[in-house]
């Protein structure tokens, strides 16, 4: 994880739908929040999108610029994001740029993670949730997030294992002016 304090990396990219993005010159010029999911294929991926979609409305009243990154193959991502009609940009990092400028780490423990009955009791409530789609990306890379105020990282977190979901209600809180 990038330190609270570092710069924006200066890094493009083009979402799944919509406009390119550029997280440096987002982050100038409003809140950003930017946060690094799973695989497309992953249910977990999919509730979290659907948390922070709900949570548009007042991060959109707080003027916050927000984008979501993803792994997994092209045919995943091009068919789970369009039906979950997000109001935000998503980007497909295929070749890892994007998750490897922020250190967004893998999960060193994922044996440990998967033989936990909690974490496996968490990721079958998620799958009941929201299903489960087609894999196609790797199992071991963790939830992350940052927030940035003036193109500086003001927040950051990543999550302790594979099956830990992204606090929206932190994120959301984050992205107040410091």
């Amino acid at each position: 994880m990038l330190p609270v304090g570092t710069p924006l990396p200066r890094l493009h990219a083009r979402p799944v739908s919509g406009r390119t993005v550029d997280a440096q010159t987002l982050g100038a010029a409003h809140p950003l929040a930017l946060v690094f999911l799973r695989h497309a294929g992953s249910s977990c991926t999919r509730a979290s999108l659907s948390a922070l979609d709900a949570a548009w409305d007042d991060l959109e009243r707080r003027q916050v610029a927000m984008v979501a990154v993803i792994e997994g193959t092209s045919r995943a991502a091009y068919d789970v994001v369009p039906r979950l009609k997000v109001r935000f940009p998503v980007v497909h990092d295929a070749d890892g740029q994007f998750y490897d400028a922020f250190d967004v780490g893998r999960d060193a423990g994922l044996v440990r993670t998967l033989a936990d009955p909690r974490s496996v009791g968490r990721w079958l409530a998620t799958v009941a949730r929201a299903g489960h789609g087609a894999l196609g990306g790797p199992i071991d890379r963790r939830c992350a997030a940052y927030v940035a105020h003036g193109g500086v990282i003001t927040w950051a977190w990543q999550g302790r294992t594979v099956v830990e979901g992204l606090p929206i209600e932190a994120l959301v809180g984050a992205t107040a002016r410091p």
